[in-house]
């Protein structure tokens, strides 16, 4: 009879773990061609593997369940399961009253797919025309917001708003009042992290966390941000939260200019 060592075991299993996440780097690659062709392969590969740990923390270990997954972190960003603008993903994920993972995956792939919809539009032109306004001089935050330590109250948070409804009207009727305001008095918390503390730069970090994610800081989607935070060579954090916002704001018109739109200028001042 012919028996298999556990070293000939561990190496089909090897071989079939790297043909799984083939598998689904090609998935990406089909199901998300612009983020696949900025991204490359192997970020691809890294992204790939975050979504199916990620997956397995809530019993998600088929490789429908780690697709799946993997497809919410291109749509809504790497850490949704806790971001404040999507409540609703952790309450699924963590739902005992669920003893069947598929049918948690299941739900939560509606869910996502419904927000793509209202949010994104059928071919992403929302995001784009969202995009556009952030870019373009009629959304300029820069008068709005005082280049000094802010106080972080209730009038900054109400001019916040404001900027949100303005640069992604479809997203803020999406999350509402309430949950916008959860998303400012988050970024506020995160923005100390890097001691980004003015009014502009906050504003800044908290336009990105509502555009990429709430964790677009770590994100592998988002390698620049890290880069840029992480970077000790970069004492003044006033000049991190410009670098941080001036990159978001280069990468955002050459994505648009690649497919063909109008040239956008960055706001003056």
């Amino acid at each position: 009879m012919l028996t298999m060592r556990k070293e000939q075991m561990d190496v089909f299993d090897r071989i079939a773990a790297l043909e799984f996440q083939e598998r689904l780097v090609e998935y990406v690659r089909k199901s998300f061609p612009a983020a696949f062709s900025e991204l490359g392969a192997q970020r691809v590969r890294e992204i790939v593997r975050f979504a199916c740990e990620k997956a397995k923390e809530y019993e998600l270990s088929s490789e429908r369940g780690c697709r799946l997954y993997a497809s919410m972190v291109f749509v809504l960003g790497a850490g949704f399961d806790k971001d404040p603008q999507f409540p609703w993903a952790g309450e699924i994920l963590t739902d005992a009253a669920s003893d069947d993972p598929n049918l948690r995956i299941d739900k939560l792939y509606d869910k996502t797919m419904d927000y793509s919809r209202q949010v994104a539009g059928d071919k992403g032109e929302k995001i784009e025309s969202a995009m556009i306004r952030l870019c373009r001089a009629d959304v300029d935050i820069l008068p709005n917001f005082k280049d000094a330590p802010g106080l972080f109250s209730e009038p900054f948070e109400n001019r916040i708003l404001t900027l949100l409804g303005k640069i992604h009207p479809e997203k803020y009727a999406y999350l509402g009042e309430d949950r916008a305001r959860k998303l400012i008095r988050s970024g506020i918390e995160a923005a100390k992290r890097y001691d980004i503390s003015t009014e502009r730069g906050v504003a800044g970090y908290i336009g990105l966390m509502y555009m990429l994610g709430s964790g677009f800081d770590t994100d592998l989607k988002f390698p620049w941000a890290a880069e840029i935070l992480e970077d000790e060579t970069i004492e003044d954090p006033r000049l991190r939260a410009e670098r941080l916002c001036a990159k978001a704001s280069a990468l955002v018109r050459e994505r648009l200019e690649s497919k063909g739109a109008p040239r956008v200028e960055r706001p003056k001042g």
